[in-house]
Formats: structure tokens, C-alpha cells, sequence
């Protein structure tokens, strides 16, 4: 059982550090639309 609970950690921690990644870049796809609206106004 200890050892199933550290591999669902570290593949939680995994998951969440790409998560992370993929939030940054859609943060900057946001900020790169946002500017483009806000270009066009």
C-alpha cells in the first residue's frame, strides 16, 4: 500500500507540473488574444 500511494504521488505531481506548463502557456495565449482586441479598439 506505501508503495501505491508514492507512485500515485509522484505521478500526481507529474501530471500537475504539466499542468502547470500548460496553464503558463495558454496564460499567454490569453495575454497575446487579449492584446490583439484590445489593438483593435
Amino acid at each position: 500500500m506505501q508503495g501505491y500511494f508514492w507512485v500515485t504521488a509522484i505521478a500526481v505531481t507529474v501530471i500537475l507540473s504539466r499542468f502547470h506548463f500548460i496553464e503558463a502557456f495558454r496564460h499567454e495565449d490569453k495575454v497575446a488574444v487579449f492584446n490583439k482586441i484590445y489593438e483593435k479598439h
